[in-house]
C-alpha cells in the first residue's frame, strides 16, 4: 500500500473552484483559500448564462461570457470576502443563486489592489498578480489600429480574453 497526503493548498495556484446550492437570498460561499478578485459562475443543474464579476469593476457589474450582451449593473451582486464571496439575490439578480439549482464558481486571486497603468498607448486600471501570471485589465478603447494596453505582468500574457462592456 501507499499513502498520499492530499491537502487543500489554494495559495499555490491563485485559482480555486467551489460548488454550491442556490438559496434565492444572501449567502456566503467559502473555501476558495484567498480573497477572489474574479468570480466566473455557471448554473450546473439547468440552462443559464455564464456570469463574470471582478473587483476592478465592482461586485454589481456583471458580464455574460456566452452572450453578446453589454455589461449589466445589478442590485445585490457579489461581495468579495477573505476566503470566498457573498451572493446577494435580494437585488433581483438571479443568475448565480436561485433556489433549487446547483452552481460552480471558478475564482482567481489577482493581487491586492487596483492600480492605474500607463504602459501602452491606452491607460488602464489593473489588478495584477505577477506571481501567478494573471491580471484583470479595464480600459476604454480609442478606435486606433495598433493601440496597446498595459497588463501589469512581468512578461507577455499567454492568453487574453476580451469582452466589450458597453455595447452588444
Amino acid at each position: 500500500g501507499f499513502y498520499l497526503p492530499f491537502k487543500q493548498d489554494y495559495t499555490v495556484e491563485g485559482f480555486s473552484t467551489v460548488l454550491y446550492n442556490g438559496n434565492s437570498g444572501t449567502q456566503y460561499i467559502g473555501g476558495t483559500g484567498f480573497n477572489p478578485d474574479l468570480v466566473w459562475g455557471k448554473r450546473r443543474s439547468g440552462a443559464k448564462e455564464h456570469w463574470l464579476v471582478d473587483s476592478v469593476r465592482g461586485g454589481t457589474k456583471v458580464l455574460e461570457s456566452d452572450t453578446s450582451g453589454a455589461e449589466n449593473t445589478v442590485g445585490g451582486g457579489v461581495g468579495f470576502e477573505n476566503d470566498g464571496f457573498t451572493l446577494d439575490y435580494t437585488g433581483g439578480w438571479n443568475s448565480g443563486n436561485q433556489t433549487g439549482y446547483t452552481y460552480v464558481a471558478w475564482n482567481w486571486d489577482m493581487g491586492g489592489s487596483n492600480a492605474s497603468n500607463t504602459n501602452g498607448s491606452i491607460n488602464s486600471t489593473v489588478r495584477a498578480n505577477p506571481t501567478y501570471g494573471q491580471s484583470i485589465v479595464s480600459y476604454t478603447g480609442n478606435g486606433t489600429a495598433g493601440a496597446t494596453v498595459g497588463h501589469g505582468l512581468s512578461s507577455a500574457p499567454e492568453m487574453i480574453i476580451v469582452k466589450g462592456r458597453n455595447r452588444v
